[in-house]
């Protein structure tokens, strides 16, 4: 007997009538995966090769072609079963995992931090791995840090104490420069504003 196709085998398990998809702009009803699911409730079987595959990532393979390297297959409908290539969509790891029902994805749509300050571009820290910081928490935080730091290291605390001597004798230094500056700046001639006509008169 010769040995069914992975097209065939898919089509054995995969229900078309699924639910209608509640999500904006995504067409059509859901198709959901009958056989195997993983523990993470996605559809899984083996192609053609033998090789073990996720049931949407197939699916969207052979509507649309291989998944650009990089990115993963994001189901639009958010429905983990679905196999409908018409609701999946090959994103970027990053952006599938802040769609998804994360932490990562509730932390990304605060606007604004734990202590009410609103996330915008100039009170946000915005780190290498894309987390956010609320600047002025951030600048609160170090300065309660290094007050305690202050107070229990009497290293930290001499150490701080000379840097403020040395910022201050900078900014004398600065001062007394520009007050010699100013000295020395050449005087401007003042120009008499008689005219002709005002010499006609008094003569």
């Amino acid at each position: 007997m010769p040995r069914r196709t992975a097209a065939e085998r898919f089509a054995e398990k995969i229900n078309k009538s699924g639910p209608w998809s509640l999500i904006k702009g995504v067409p059509g009803q859901c198709w959901i995966w009958t056989g195997v699911l993983n523990e993470h409730g996605y559809g899984r079987f083996r192609d053609d090769t033998g090789r073990r595959i996720m049931t949407h990532r197939w699916a969207w393979e052979q509507a649309n072609g291989p998944v650009p390297d990089g990115l993963v297959c994001d189901h639009l409908c958010r429905v983990r079963a679905c196999a409908n290539p018409d609701h999946i969509e090959p994103v970027t790891s990053r952006v599938n995992t802040l769609r998804g029902e994360t932490i990562a994805a509730a932390n990304a749509a605060k606007t604004a931090c734990v202590n009410g300050h609103e996330y915008t571009a100039e009170t946000t820290i915005v780190r290498p791995n894309g987390s956010r910081q609320c600047r002025t928490c951030h600048r609160a935080n170090s300065r309660a840090r290094n007050a305690e730091r202050y107070a229990n290291d009497p290293e930290y605390r001499e150490r701080e104490r000379a840097r403020a001597r040395e910022s201050m004798r900078r900014s004398r230094e600065r001062k007394r420069a520009a007050a010699r500056e100013q000295q020395l700046a050449p005087v401007t001639p003042i120009t008499p504003h008689t005219t002709d006509t005002d010499l006609e008169r008094a003569a």
